[in-house]
Protein backbone atom coordinates (compact mmCIF):
# COMPACT_ATOMS: atom_id res chain seq x y z
CA UNK A 1 0.00 0.00 0.00
CA UNK A 2 1.03 3.59 -0.58
CA UNK A 3 -0.32 7.06 0.12
CA UNK A 4 -2.45 8.48 -2.70
CA UNK A 5 -1.23 11.76 -4.19
CA UNK A 6 -4.86 12.80 -4.70
CA UNK A 7 -6.71 11.85 -1.52
CA UNK A 8 -3.88 11.19 0.92
CA UNK A 9 -5.41 7.81 1.80
CA UNK A 10 -3.66 4.45 1.68
CA UNK A 11 -4.25 2.80 -1.69
CA UNK A 12 -3.20 -0.56 -3.06
CA UNK A 13 -0.66 -0.56 -5.89
CA UNK A 14 1.67 -2.89 -7.74
CA UNK A 15 5.29 -2.36 -6.76
CA UNK A 16 7.52 -1.10 -9.57
CA UNK A 17 10.33 -3.20 -8.14
CA UNK A 18 8.17 -6.32 -8.51
CA UNK A 19 7.25 -5.33 -12.06
CA UNK A 20 10.91 -4.90 -13.04
CA UNK A 21 11.63 -8.32 -11.56
CA UNK A 22 8.89 -9.86 -13.73
CA UNK A 23 10.14 -7.96 -16.80
CA UNK A 24 13.65 -9.33 -16.24
CA UNK A 25 12.22 -12.84 -15.96
CA UNK A 26 10.32 -12.31 -19.22
CA UNK A 27 13.50 -11.09 -20.90
CA UNK A 28 15.30 -14.28 -19.90
CA UNK A 29 12.47 -16.37 -21.34
CA UNK A 30 12.53 -14.38 -24.60
CA UNK A 31 16.32 -14.80 -24.85
CA UNK A 32 15.96 -18.54 -24.23
CA UNK A 33 13.31 -18.82 -26.95
CA UNK A 34 15.55 -16.94 -29.41
CA UNK A 35 18.42 -19.31 -28.63
CA UNK A 36 16.11 -22.29 -29.16
CA UNK A 37 14.89 -21.05 -32.54
CA UNK A 38 18.49 -20.39 -33.66
CA UNK A 39 19.27 -23.97 -32.70
CA UNK A 40 16.27 -25.24 -34.70
CA UNK A 41 17.38 -23.31 -37.79
CA UNK A 42 20.91 -24.66 -37.37
CA UNK A 43 19.44 -28.19 -37.15
CA UNK A 44 17.55 -27.65 -40.41
CA UNK A 45 20.76 -26.76 -42.23
CA UNK A 46 22.62 -29.64 -40.63
CA UNK A 47 19.95 -31.92 -42.14
CA UNK A 48 20.42 -30.09 -45.46
CA UNK A 49 24.15 -30.86 -45.37
CA UNK A 50 23.38 -34.47 -44.50
CA UNK A 51 21.08 -34.77 -47.53
CA UNK A 52 23.77 -33.32 -49.82
CA UNK A 53 26.39 -35.70 -48.43
CA UNK A 54 24.09 -38.65 -49.19
CA UNK A 55 23.51 -37.84 -52.83
CA UNK A 56 20.69 -35.26 -52.84
CA UNK A 57 21.25 -32.39 -55.26
CA UNK A 58 22.15 -29.12 -53.54
CA UNK A 59 19.18 -27.31 -55.16
CA UNK A 60 16.73 -29.99 -53.98
CA UNK A 61 18.21 -30.04 -50.49
CA UNK A 62 17.87 -26.26 -50.31
CA UNK A 63 14.22 -26.49 -51.38
CA UNK A 64 13.49 -29.05 -48.66
CA UNK A 65 15.30 -26.93 -46.06
CA UNK A 66 13.40 -23.81 -47.11
CA UNK A 67 10.01 -25.53 -46.88
CA UNK A 68 10.80 -26.96 -43.44
CA UNK A 69 12.10 -23.57 -42.33
CA UNK A 70 8.91 -21.84 -43.55
CA UNK A 71 6.75 -24.28 -41.59
CA UNK A 72 8.96 -23.84 -38.52
CA UNK A 73 8.63 -20.06 -38.75
CA UNK A 74 4.83 -20.22 -38.84
CA UNK A 75 4.55 -22.69 -35.96
CA UNK A 76 7.14 -20.94 -33.79
CA UNK A 77 5.57 -17.52 -34.32
CA UNK A 78 2.13 -18.82 -33.35
CA UNK A 79 3.36 -20.61 -30.23
CA UNK A 80 5.59 -17.71 -29.19
CA UNK A 81 2.78 -15.14 -29.56
CA UNK A 82 0.75 -17.09 -27.01
CA UNK A 83 3.73 -17.20 -24.65
CA UNK A 84 4.59 -13.51 -25.13
CA UNK A 85 0.99 -12.50 -24.38
CA UNK A 86 0.95 -14.43 -21.11
CA UNK A 87 4.37 -13.05 -20.10
CA UNK A 88 3.21 -9.48 -20.76
CA UNK A 89 -0.01 -9.97 -18.82
CA UNK A 90 2.04 -11.35 -15.93
CA UNK A 91 4.07 -8.12 -15.81
CA UNK A 92 0.87 -6.26 -14.84
CA UNK A 93 1.50 -2.98 -16.68
CA UNK A 94 -0.37 0.07 -15.46
CA UNK A 95 -1.65 1.32 -18.83
CA UNK A 96 -2.66 -0.22 -22.14
CA UNK A 97 0.16 1.66 -23.89
CA UNK A 98 2.77 0.15 -21.56
CA UNK A 99 1.29 -3.29 -22.15
CA UNK A 100 1.31 -2.90 -25.94
CA UNK A 101 4.87 -1.52 -25.99
CA UNK A 102 6.14 -4.44 -23.94
CA UNK A 103 4.30 -6.99 -26.08
CA UNK A 104 5.49 -5.36 -29.31
CA UNK A 105 9.15 -5.49 -28.28
CA UNK A 106 8.86 -9.18 -27.33
CA UNK A 107 7.10 -10.22 -30.53
CA UNK A 108 9.28 -8.23 -32.91
CA UNK A 109 12.56 -9.35 -31.31
CA UNK A 110 11.61 -13.01 -31.65
CA UNK A 111 10.00 -12.83 -35.08
CA UNK A 112 12.94 -10.88 -36.51
CA UNK A 113 15.40 -13.59 -35.47
CA UNK A 114 13.02 -16.40 -36.40
CA UNK A 115 12.34 -14.96 -39.86
CA UNK A 116 15.85 -13.86 -40.82
CA UNK A 117 18.17 -16.43 -39.20
CA UNK A 118 18.26 -18.69 -42.26
CA UNK A 119 18.85 -15.72 -44.60
CA UNK A 120 21.84 -14.50 -42.62
CA UNK A 121 23.26 -18.02 -42.50
CA UNK A 122 23.03 -18.53 -46.26
CA UNK A 123 24.29 -15.05 -47.11
CA UNK A 124 27.27 -14.84 -44.76
CA UNK A 125 28.19 -18.25 -43.33
CA UNK A 126 27.13 -21.11 -45.63
CA UNK A 127 30.05 -20.71 -48.06
CA UNK A 128 32.55 -20.87 -45.17
CA UNK A 129 30.93 -23.56 -43.01
CA UNK A 130 29.84 -26.12 -45.61
CA UNK A 131 32.30 -28.04 -47.74
CA UNK A 132 30.42 -27.49 -51.00
CA UNK A 133 29.15 -24.06 -50.06
CA UNK A 134 25.73 -23.37 -51.56
CA UNK A 135 26.04 -25.64 -54.58
CA UNK A 136 27.01 -24.91 -58.19
CA UNK A 137 24.66 -21.91 -58.51
CA UNK A 138 26.17 -20.02 -55.59
CA UNK A 139 24.77 -18.69 -52.33
CA UNK A 140 22.77 -15.85 -53.88
CA UNK A 141 20.68 -18.36 -55.83
CA UNK A 142 20.04 -20.37 -52.66
CA UNK A 143 19.24 -17.19 -50.78
CA UNK A 144 16.74 -16.11 -53.43
CA UNK A 145 15.02 -19.49 -53.42
CA UNK A 146 14.86 -19.51 -49.63
CA UNK A 147 13.41 -16.01 -49.57
CA UNK A 148 10.79 -16.80 -52.20
CA UNK A 149 9.57 -19.98 -50.50
CA UNK A 150 9.39 -18.44 -47.03
CA UNK A 151 7.79 -15.19 -48.23
CA UNK A 152 5.09 -16.92 -50.29
CA UNK A 153 4.35 -19.45 -47.56
CA UNK A 154 3.96 -16.74 -44.92
CA UNK A 155 1.83 -14.61 -47.25
CA UNK A 156 -0.58 -17.44 -48.12
CA UNK A 157 -0.85 -18.84 -44.60
CA UNK A 158 -1.22 -15.35 -43.10
CA UNK A 159 -4.09 -14.47 -45.43
CA UNK A 160 -5.76 -17.80 -44.74
CA UNK A 161 -5.59 -17.29 -40.99
CA UNK A 162 -6.75 -13.67 -41.15
CA UNK A 163 -9.60 -14.21 -43.63
CA UNK A 164 -10.77 -17.82 -43.62
CA UNK A 165 -10.46 -18.69 -39.92
CA UNK A 166 -12.82 -15.87 -38.75
CA UNK A 167 -15.26 -16.72 -41.55
CA UNK A 168 -15.28 -20.42 -40.71
CA UNK A 169 -15.56 -19.67 -36.98
CA UNK A 170 -18.60 -17.45 -37.52
CA UNK A 171 -20.18 -19.96 -39.88
CA UNK A 172 -19.67 -22.77 -37.38
CA UNK A 173 -21.12 -20.72 -34.52
CA UNK A 174 -24.21 -19.76 -36.53
CA UNK A 175 -24.88 -23.06 -38.22
CA UNK A 176 -23.78 -25.73 -35.76
CA UNK A 177 -23.06 -24.38 -32.30
CA UNK A 178 -26.32 -22.44 -32.11
CA UNK A 179 -28.10 -24.93 -34.42
CA UNK A 180 -29.91 -22.35 -36.52
CA UNK A 181 -29.75 -21.56 -40.23
CA UNK A 182 -28.58 -18.32 -41.75
CA UNK A 183 -29.63 -17.05 -45.16
CA UNK A 184 -29.51 -20.53 -46.75
CA UNK A 185 -25.76 -20.83 -46.13
CA UNK A 186 -26.36 -24.07 -44.28
CA UNK A 187 -29.16 -26.52 -43.73
CA UNK A 188 -28.39 -28.05 -40.38
CA UNK A 189 -31.47 -27.20 -38.31
CA UNK A 190 -33.21 -29.81 -36.23
CA UNK A 191 -36.63 -28.49 -37.17
CA UNK A 192 -38.22 -25.82 -39.33
CA UNK A 193 -39.13 -23.86 -36.22
CA UNK A 194 -35.44 -23.26 -35.60
CA UNK A 195 -34.88 -21.77 -39.05
CA UNK A 196 -34.61 -18.01 -39.17
CA UNK A 197 -32.57 -15.17 -40.62
CA UNK A 198 -30.12 -13.68 -38.17
CA UNK A 199 -30.43 -10.09 -37.08
CA UNK A 200 -27.31 -7.94 -37.21
CA UNK A 201 -26.57 -8.23 -33.43
CA UNK A 202 -26.90 -12.03 -33.66
CA UNK A 203 -24.51 -12.15 -36.62
CA UNK A 204 -21.97 -10.00 -34.79
CA UNK A 205 -22.31 -12.10 -31.65
CA UNK A 206 -21.46 -15.25 -33.61
CA UNK A 207 -18.29 -13.77 -35.10
CA UNK A 208 -14.79 -14.63 -33.88
CA UNK A 209 -13.46 -12.52 -31.02
CA UNK A 210 -11.29 -9.61 -32.19
CA UNK A 211 -8.52 -8.46 -29.88
CA UNK A 212 -7.67 -4.95 -31.07
CA UNK A 213 -4.26 -4.69 -29.41
CA UNK A 214 -3.06 -8.11 -30.56
CA UNK A 215 -4.41 -7.64 -34.10
CA UNK A 216 -2.75 -4.24 -34.60
CA UNK A 217 0.58 -5.46 -33.18
CA UNK A 218 0.56 -8.58 -35.38
CA UNK A 219 -0.37 -6.59 -38.51
CA UNK A 220 2.38 -4.02 -38.06
CA UNK A 221 4.93 -6.70 -37.18
CA UNK A 222 4.03 -8.65 -40.32
CA UNK A 223 4.40 -5.56 -42.51
CA UNK A 224 7.70 -4.56 -40.89
CA UNK A 225 9.21 -8.02 -41.35
CA UNK A 226 8.04 -8.26 -44.97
Amino acid sequence: YSESYVTGKQVRYFSEKERKKLINQSSLVVFAMICIVIGVVASIYIIRSYLIDHGTAAADAQTIASIVNALEIQFANYAYNLLATELTKRENHRTVSDYENSLTSKIFAFQFINSYASFFYIAFFASHVEDEGCGPNGCMFSLGKNLAIIFITRLLSGNFVELMVPFLTGWYNRCFKQCVCCNAICNCCRSKDEQKIFSRPEVEYSMARYDTSAAVINDYTEVAIQ
